[in-house]
């Protein structure tokens, strides 16, 4: 994903609409006649080329708009100080009118005092002269460049800033300064047109690591630094130019200045030579076909360039055609598979920058009173353009600098791409931009990480404000009256359906961040309207994982609710799309208006004014603003559906505590400043390479996710997300652990004091709980610190408990970050050439004291020594390896690292049609097989049915919740799967699910569910929790119990180790609750005797299928040296992680804890697509499930995020099937001596084919394969002097 923008610039500019300073002057007198609007629309106006000519040139206007400025300023304080008096008791519009005012009123301050001096500096700067002896037409030139550079600057650059490419096409009267020439790069290229000549400019630069703003003052200074840019410009006369600019999320391609957009092409076979330059924002799938092509035509000129990426084929596809016309946007449009915006410059055609919008990336056109703009998102539009609209997908038009388009001249055609239609914009199809520039500024914070946390108070209370009616005007007759919103917000169809019971299933969704506000909100949804329809389900889905795998034929009884934050998310908005066009109604929680999102749902509610940007990489105001509005969501909902006193009562008492929650949040804050401070936990991170984010049953362990990915965003660290539970049956050594809870925490002194007798640092965030007495020595020693957060009620927790998570992940990363001074006083004392070792005898000291544990490898640290003890040999090299030190120790902090603010690339799900078994759809061979197959599944049913105690049925109206005891949930997970495959094939209603806590009944025979128990002992020592379930609803299987089913498996010539054993367990106990559910309801569905014979004969050639995959596991010699392979190059790196989708994310959750347990590392788990959305920046080693999905659109995506894990460093380990050779010839650098990098082959272990349920056991026999290599491989080198840089101490190495 990439954020693009551009202009066009006419000699012959536009001079806008003018305004002198008398008129904002008289404005501001009337200011509470004439109210704010007048007052902004004359701010919006004066930044208009004819007043900004004027201002640039007159000294006195300039300090009449500067005392202005001042006085607009003033009334804002005032207008401040009069929000915070009004009774919002009784009635909110005067506050809300209030609130508009004032926000009008610093929008036009910050117009007049802010943007136009930006322009003034950029243009002095990029002109290197004095903007008075400018000519007006080098003004505006220079204006137009600023504006598409500031586009991108600190606003576009939040979709990723591995690099920042520029492109400027001149065409000018003949120049004749030829001296200038000298010293020109390859950023320059010069052609004729006739009697006028055409110029173009490239400028790129690219770091993987870097601080918001870092790429545009490079360009600023590569711009100023190409002297005949300037001469150019100021010494002779400028016919028109296109100016285009890109800032590049790497999803194919290394980062480097080679992959950094503009990409170019030269056609230098014709008599006429041109130049193609391009932008791309999104993925070209089809692009190694495309470029392949062109090559038969243009080999030489192709295999000239040195870009890598996708981006490549625009031009090559362009290499035939010397004029780009809408003939030649069509078909091109049509020929690139994939899902992009692109933007085109051809030096034949000068004075036009072409685009194409293809699929759901972002694409808007600006409009100002004098010109134009085009921008992936409306950030890079609000510095210059009041109005705005968005372009259409399957949509090609051309802005042309010859027909001085603008607000007042709309000269635009649109060509619709898949029938060739044209069509004109109206007037009326302009939006008007609610944000502005000032809305993405840091306003005087150090960071923007701390400024957007401390305005989550603001946030809230404007969200709360904007929506929920004083207490005192609410009508307990009318309890809808309780909450405003509107048709455009919550349309009245969703309501009648909910009322009527229509409306089965509420889905929240979204990926990152949005997905834990997600599952945050469904704890609360779900518990509320289940007070009123008990048999409602509200479950959060991963967005990308709905559209792959949950999406239904028929969802016309099903709610989706959306929470985005840019809206521009394509994993999100494609699942919702599915889902609507399967009939599902649709809402969108946003915190940006007009966001892609907007335009697919129903209806849109937002947080705050709709305006509240977020810069810094990992969300803190929104994640707390998103789940409270889910929580006015919902109580909107239950509104519609309040009848008896005590409901009513639990709504009032609910929004009272909504009312109150921004005071919870202020304390919290309080809490904060008097516990918490970077010299308080800067051990804890450092120190510690292993990093756990743990919780129990509390309400507030929602936040865990969330906390782990601020972690994973800010630090830089793959971190594990897992149960107390879990974690105590995994031995955690040496690690640092945050603990979530509400509980009292003596409820834990065991775990607590075994934790740090294992060597473990734990920082505790409890709700009004402190450290018992007989823990104090652990605190006093510094092992354990403990955040106690302000009381709250439940539901409400989170709160606290996720503000003391990001001022943690804060506080790691500054104290990670303080780390860099080390390396920068050693680098000042170099440059100094102070003989000093003081600055290198501190760090020695730092680094004996663990300090550098986490982030640096060894290899890192041992360079650095090679280097120093080297340095009058090559001290040049001592510079390089320092500096590099100082980017390495760069946290997220306002600096990115391989991450993005907004992934507007993943997956597009082109071919995931659900289908059902039909009876048309079989062999009739097959069918009418009167054999022995299906023997083996009778043996299969037969045992278990002797094993179980009772004889429930399955009732269709039911849902199956599957609990477990004593058994690691993947295997109950495996279980959920496989029981909803075979469901599906029959078009059931009913599904299975794991059991949650919410679920367990608190009263006898209080359960409307089918439950089965599965248990890792014997089935006499169960989980006390189902005491209160009915037997006649309850199934209980035992592992312990049942092992004798091996006899019946012919898994003779394979041993099988424990876990292995466990997972075939599991399947064949699927197989049987499969078998039972169907055989208990065929009649009542009226399933036919040949669709049962057919499912038979499935799952036994599917288990012989089995058994043969696992024979050739164990004996294949070449997945025997994959393993090996694998092991040692997982290895290399600190950080690890295990990814997979549907099937394979259960599977990756495994992996992660049997790493954890048997190598004693964390190990992280997620969805493959949402990997993107939280810790790319941890360059992990990564085992990347995507085995025994065989839907040709899934593995097309699958093959595009494994390309963005190798853009961005990270390591794939790639476990897939034979004959998948896609990836034979992937490679990646990899760190083979402190000296040197190797071009190491990217493992790939191959796996037999099986149908995708029946995989689990042979992926869980594969990872405990791997996992004793690991083991061998470390045990036969822990004395060696050989690189394991995951597996040791840095502080072991020369600091010793």
């Amino acid at each position: 994903m990439c954020g693009i923008a551009g202009t066009v610039y006419n000699h012959k500019f536009l001079e806008g609409k003018k305004v002198i300073v008398s008129d904002i002057e008289d404005a501001l007198n009337l200011l509470d006649e004439n109210g704010s609007e007048v007052l902004l629309d004359l701010a919006w106006k004066y930044k208009s080329n004819i007043n900004f000519i004027r201002y640039c040139k007159d000294n006195v206007e300039r300090k009449q708009i500067e005392d202005l400025s001042l006085r607009v300023q003033e009334e804002a304080v005032n207008k401040r100080d009069e929000i915070s008096k009004i009774d919002k008791s009784k009635t909110l519009e005067p506050y809300k009118t209030a609130v508009r005012e004032f926000e009008n009123i610093m929008d036009a301050y910050w117009f007049l005092s802010e943007e136009i001096e930006k322009w003034v500096s950029t243009i002095e700067e990029l002109s290197c002269s004095d903007i008075k002896k400018l000519s007006n037409e080098q003004i505006i030139f220079y204006k137009d460049v600023s504006k598409v550079i500031h586009a991108i600057d600190n606003r576009l650059e939040l979709r990723g800033r591995d690099s920042f490419g520029l492109s400027v096409v001149i065409k000018s009267e003949k120049f004749n300064n030829k001296k200038s020439l000298e010293n020109i790069d390859e950023t320059y290229n010069f052609y004729t047109s006739g009697e006028d000549e055409v110029h173009t400019f490239t400028f790129k630069t690219c770091s993987s690591i870097g601080g918001l703003g870092d790429n545009a003052r490079e360009i600023k200074d590569l711009l100023k630094k190409n002297k005949y840019f300037n001469r150019l410009i100021q010494n002779t006369k400028i016919i028109s130019a296109t100016i285009m600019a890109h800032t590049r999320w790497a999803s194919v391609g290394a980062v480097t200045v080679e992959n950094a957009h503009p990409t170019t092409l030269i056609n230098n076979t014709s008599n006429n030579k041109f130049e193609i330059l391009s932008l791309l924002n999104g993925d070209i799938y089809n692009y190694k076909e495309v470029i392949d092509e062109s090559k038969e035509i243009f080999k030489s000129t192709i295999e000239r360039s040195t870009c890598s990426n996708d981006s490549l084929a625009i031009p090559s596809y362009l290499l035939k055609d010397k004029m780009i016309d809408f003939d030649v946007l069509s078909k091109m449009s049509s020929d690139l598979s994939g899902s992009f915006a692109i933007a085109l410059q051809h030096t034949n055609n000068p004075e036009k920058i072409s685009l194409i919008k293809k699929g759901i990336q972002g694409l808007y056109l600006g409009f100002s009173y004098d010109g134009v703009m085009f921008a992936s998102d409306v950030y890079g539009l609000v510095e210059s353009c009041k109005y705005f609209c968005p372009v259409e997908t399957d949509t090609a038009f051309e802005l042309s600098a010859i027909k001085n388009i603008s607000m007042g001249n709309l000269d635009l055609k649109f060509l619709d791409t898949k029938n060739n239609d044209i069509k004109e914009i109206e007037i009326e199809n302009l939006q008007i931009t609610n944000i502005t520039t000032r809305d993405i500024d840091k306003r005087g914070y150090e960071h923007f990480l701390e400024k957007e946390i401390f305005e989550t108070s603001d946030i809230v209370e404007r969200t709360i404000n904007g929506y929920l009616q004083p207490l005192e005007s609410i009508s307990l007759d009318n309890l809808t009256s309780s909450i405003s919103m509107n048709e455009a917000q919550v349309p009245s169809f969703i309501i009648s359906n909910l009322k009527e019971r229509k409306i089965k299933k509420i889905i929240i969704t979204g990926m990152g961040t949005c997905y834990t506000a997600a599952v945050a909100m469904s704890m609360y949804m779900r518990a509320r309207l289940r007070s009123f329809i008990p048999e409602i389900i509200v479950e959060p889905h991963i967005a990308s994982e709905g559209s792959a795998f949950y999406v239904e034929p028929n969802m016309q009884d099903t709610l989706v609710v959306v929470i985005a934050q840019s809206g521009t998310t394509v994993d999100t908005n494609v699942y919702v799309q599915m889902a609507k066009e399967r009939g599902a109604m649709s809402l969108a929680i946003a915190n940006k208006r007009e966001g892609d999102v907007t335009f697919i749902v129903d209806g849109t509610i937002y947080i705050g004014e709709g305006r509240d940007i977020e810069i810094a990489v990992p969300s803190t105001k929104t994640y707390t603003a998103q789940v409270i509005l889910g929580y006015i969501l919902t109580l909107h909902l239950s509104s519609h559906l309040v009848k008896t006193s005590k409901q009513t009562e639990l709504f009032l008492k609910d929004l009272q505590d909504l009312k109150e929650s921004n005071m919870l949040i202020k304390n919290s804050f309080k809490r904060i400043e008097e516990s918490l401070s970077v010299d308080k936990i800067k051990d804890f991170g450092s120190t510690r390479n292993s990093w756990y984010v743990l919780r129990d049953s509390s309400s507030n362990g929602v936040c865990a996710d969330e906390i782990r990915i601020k972690y994973s965003e800010n630090c830089y660290q793959s971190v594990s997300s897992i149960t107390l539970n879990e974690a105590m049956k995994l031995n955690l050594k040496d690690s640092f652990i945050t603990f979530i809870t509400e509980e009292n925490i003596s409820k834990y002194d065991k775990e607590i004091i075994k934790f740090c007798e294992d060597g473990n640092l734990m920082i505790i965030i409890s709700i009004d709980n402190d450290l018992p007495d007989k823990l104090t020595d652990l605190k006093d020693s510094g092992k354990v610190l403990v955040l106690n957060m302000p009381k709250s009620r439940i539901h409400f927790s989170f709160l606290p408990t996720v503000i003391a998570g990001q001022f943690l992940s804060y506080y790691l990363a500054v104290a990670l970050d303080q780390r860099k001074q080390f390396f920068v006083n050693i680098l000042d004392e170099l440059n100094k050439k102070i003989k000093s070792k003081d600055s290198i005898e501190r760090f020695n000291l730092a680094l004996k004291e663990k300090f550098f544990d986490q982030g640096f490898t060894t290899f890192d640290i041992e360079r650095f020594y090679q280097n120093i003890d080297n340095e009058n040999e090559d001290q040049s090299k001592v510079f390089d390896n320092l500096n590099y030190l100082i980017e390495q120790s760069r946290r997220t902090i306002d600096t990115i690292k391989h991450q993005a603010k907004t992934i507007t690339v993943g997956a597009v799900r082109e071919d995931l049609e659900n289908k059902l078994y039909k009876r048309n759809s079989y062999e009739d061979e097959i069918i009418s097989q009167e054999t022995s197959e299906g023997m083996l599944i009778d043996e299969i049913n037969n045992f278990f049915s002797q094993s179980v105690q009772n004889k429930q049925s399955f009732d269709n109206t039911k849902e199956i919740l599957i609990a477990h005891h004593n058994l690691d949930e993947s295997y109950a997970y495996n279980v959920v799967n496989f029981i909803n495959y075979v469901l599906n094939k029959f078009n059931f209603k009913i599904k299975a699910r794991l059991a949650h806590d919410y679920d367990y009944p608190k009263l006898q025979g209080d359960s409307a569910f089918n439950w089965i128990l599965l248990s890792g002992t014997n089935a006499k020592n169960i989980d006390s929790r189902i005491s209160n379930i009915d037997k006649e609803n309850l199934l209980i299987f035992s592992y312990a119990d049942l092992l004798p089913i091996f006899a019946t498996l012919n898994f003779d010539e394979v041993q099988l180790d424990l876990e292995s054993r466990k997972s075939i367990w599991s399947l064949t106990l699927s197989i049987f609750i499969s078998n039972k559910i169907i055989s208990d309801n065929h009649e009542a569905l009226n399933i036919q005797n040949d669709l049962l014979k057919r499912l038979r004969v499935e799952f036994e050639k599917n288990l012989t299928s089995l058994n043969n995959a696992f024979l050739a596991v164990s004996k294949s010699s070449e997945i025997k040296k994959s393993i090996k392979y694998a092991s040692k190059v997982y290895l290399t790196r600190k950080n690890w992680k295990c990814i997979g989708s549907g099937v394979n994310y259960n599977l990756s959750k495994f992996a992660s804890k049997r790493l954890i347990k048997e190598m004693s590392r964390a190990c992280a788990f997620d969805v493959l697509e949402n990997h993107k959305h939280i810790d790319m920046s941890a360059e992990s080693s990564i085992i990347v499930f995507i085995s025994n999905i065989w839907k040709h659109g899934y593995q097309e995506d699958a093959f595009a995020e494994i390309e963005k894990l190798i853009s961005h460093n990270s390591l794939p380990i790639i476990v897939t099937n034979e004959n998948d050779n896609r990836y034979d010839n992937f490679s990646l650098l990899i760190e083979e001596s402190f000296e040197n990098f190797s071009n190491f082959s990217i493992p790939i272990i191959k796996l037999p084919k099986i149908e995708q349920q029946f995989s689990f056991s042979l992926n869980v026999y594969l990872i405990e394969r791997l996992i004793l290599e690991m083991k061998a491989f470390v045990e036969k080198n822990k004395s060696s002097d050989m690189n394991i840089s995951a597996l040791e101490l840095v502080s072991n190495r020369k600091a010793s």
